[in-house]
């Protein structure tokens, strides 16, 4: 039997490997040997050389274009979760801020640039998002290493995410107004697609800018949600001394019976009717309740009554004649 590798060596040997990822560097900027991650788009690893020999001769062309082209394709639609980030809890972003600031950054920026549709689907048609991630790990990595600091964009990242969740949010874009100047918009170039090293700090400007209004705007919809959750609360201080009024004006709590809309006179009060026996024993268990506030009553548990006991004799004791 002919040897697997020997076949792929002779199906390969007119083929400029070098060529190939060399144009693949120049036209997408990544290589066609690397392991990519999902989530932070860094270099995690190489792929053996027998894969990429087997995935050329997969390919029908012959054209090292066509050939860079696919093989491209083919490493982005291999990118998959790293075992350092397949598992994330809790503490995993601490960790990786503490000890990996490009990862974590390049992984909030490409949340926040994904949505829920590329995170369950992945075919030829978005690859493009996930190329971009690469790139995005490659330009942090070099500012980084310029000597920019990280956390204020780790952290109000961070901040978003913990509060409206990146995949919800629309990324800020820049643009270009009829003034030819720079400004925040909601189409044009990615704003993180744009820092550089002699740029980060305005960009940053730009940045906090747009994080400040969706800050305020969850701020805004969280006390909105808070007063809607606790308005039937109340203040239970007031509480005692409400019910011993209600108790001692009953006259002025009755007046909150529905009124009557009538058209041409406005509201009338609907006649009161006779207390009924329900209003009754209503009103008792006011004053009891009043009475338990006051310490005047304790609440008496009833006693359970037990089991009956029948012995023999009772179950067989003749019946008394007349």
């Amino acid at each position: 039997m002919t040897n697997i590798s020997t076949m792929l060596e002779s199906l390969t040997e007119s083929v400029d490997l070098e060529s190939i990822e060399a144009i693949a560097l120049e036209n997408y900027g990544i290589s066609i040997f690397g392991v990519y991650c999902q989530h932070t788009g860094r270099r995690v690893g190489t792929f053996d050389q027998f894969v990429i020999d087997f995935a050329l001769a997969e390919e029908e062309s012959s054209d090292e274009e066509a050939l860079a082209d696919a093989l491209v394709a083919r490493v982005v639609a291999s990118m998959r979760p790293t075992p350092m980030l397949n598992r994330p809890d809790r503490i995993t972003l601490l960790n990786l801020a503490a000890k990996h600031p490009v990862d974590v950054c390049t992984y909030l920026i490409n949340r926040l640039h994904s949505n829920r549709y590329l995170a369950t689907h992945r075919n030829f048609d978005v690859l493009e998002p996930h190329l971009a991630k690469i790139h995005a790990h490659a330009r942090w990595t070099a500012i980084a290493d310029s000597g920019v600091d990280l956390a204020p964009w780790i952290h109000w990242l961070l901040e978003l995410d913990a509060k409206r969740n990146l995949h919800d949010l629309t990324p800020p874009y820049i643009t270009v107004n009829k003034k030819n100047e720079l400004v925040l918009s909601t189409h044009g170039d990615s704003l993180f697609s744009l820092v550089g090293i002699d740029n980060a700090a305005e960009m940053l400007a730009a940045f906090e800018s747009w994080t400040f209004a969706q800050i305020e705007e969850y701020d805004h919809r969280d006390s909105v949600a808070t007063a809607q959750a606790n308005w039937m609360r109340g203040n239970p201080m007031t509480q005692p001394a409400y019910v011993r009024s209600w108790l001692e004006n009953p006259e002025i709590a009755g007046r909150k019976k529905p009124t009557a809309l009538r058209r041409g006179t406005g509201l009338e009060p609907v006649k009161q009717k006779r207390v009924s026996k329900v209003d009754g024993q209503l009103s008792k268990f006011m004053h009891l309740l009043e009475g338990i506030l006051d310490d005047e009553i304790k609440p008496v548990t009833p006693k359970k009554a037990g089991p009956v006991l029948r012995t023999g004799g009772m179950l067989f004791k003749k019946k008394e004649s007349n």
